[in-house]
């Protein structure tokens, strides 16, 4: 089992909610899918920052009234949209998931 952390508005839109998720590799969903769900979207995008694989909401820019979720300050990149960050990815390019010391912190 892999542990992400999780950045969505909430409802009101004011306001961020964080949560450590579970993506289950024994789930009847694939992996790709569980991550879909968590984010609540329809399509992804892949960020790659600090050793993190950051999976972002693809069409966060064309919402209604668009809400920065996360600011990448070295590198100036903005993210918009629900927000899953994972851990890096493995010699064979499969994502993991974060570290106990990075969900705890």
């Amino acid at each position: 089992m892999k542990k992400g952390i999780l950045i969505k508005r909430t409802e009101d839109q004011q306001s961020l909610a964080i949560s450590v998720v579970e993506i289950n590799k024994n789930s009847n969903m694939s992996e790709l899918h569980q991550i879909y769900k968590h984010l609540g979207v329809n399509l992804i995008d892949i960020v790659s920052y600090r050793d993190k694989s950051i999976y972002i909401d693809d069409e966060g820019l064309l919402k209604a009234e668009p809400q920065l979720t996360m600011l990448l300050n070295d590198t100036n990149q903005y993210l918009y949209g629900n927000v899953l960050i994972m851990g890096p990815c493995d010699e064979e390019g499969e994502t993991l998931g974060i570290s106990i010391k990075d969900a705890d912190s």
